[in-house]
């Protein structure tokens, strides 16, 4: 993987507040990793660092106990780590993977964010203009894309018939002959 460190930072933070194990594993793997030579403590430290902000930032009320156990999975790791200068083993990695499954695995909140937010009424005013300045566009669905109506994938005109006819929700029990007149003349039974 050939990202930056603020990268993986960005990837470790955003999968965890998403649930996503495999790529906050993914990440937190490249930033606990030997890839750069000599391997620093400095490095890891600052990936605590990030799997402390999660805790308050992205869990937060939800399990006050999540910075606790960080802090605790930190220690066991900065132990190993110790150790690790002089064996060349990686028992440092249960302790990362831990942290990053309980976190991804934990209930989520962003009411201390929130509240930071809120409480700052400098920070909600830029907020508020910026809001203002920079209205974002409706962001429609992917549906809306069909390639005949507007720009998207390329579709012939039988395949809009069948794939807007399948997705009509709830569909009307009512015998449609002209569906059926179509479906015939393209030899679909």
């Amino acid at each position: 993987m050939d990202c930056s460190v603020y990268t993986l930072f960005s990837l470790l933070q955003k999968s965890c507040r998403r649930g996503l194990e495999s790529n906050a594993l993914d990440a937190a793997f490249q930033l606990d990793a030997e890839y750069a030579k000599p391997w620093t403590r400095s490095r890891g430290g600052a990936m605590w660092s990030i799997l402390r902000r999660i805790a308050a930032e992205d869990i937060s009320l939800a399990n006050p106990d999540a910075g606790e156990f960080v802090e605790v999975q930190w220690r066991f790791w900065q132990k190993q780590v110790e150790s690790l200068m002089r064996a060349r083993s990686e028992p440092h990695r249960l302790f990362t993977v831990t942290a990053v499954l309980y976190l991804c695995r934990s209930p989520k909140s962003r009411i201390t964010d929130h509240a930071v937010i809120a409480i700052n009424k400098e920070r909600m005013q830029e907020i508020i203009s910026e809001w203002r300045e920079n209205p974002r566009p409706l962001v429609l669905p992917p549906y809306v894309y069909d390639g005949i109506h507007c720009s998207g994938p390329k579709k012939t005109e039988a395949e809009f018939i069948f794939t807007e006819n399948a997705a009509l929700k709830p569909k009307a029990d009512i015998i449609d002959p002209y569906f059926q007149q179509i479906t015939s003349a393209l030899n679909f039974h």
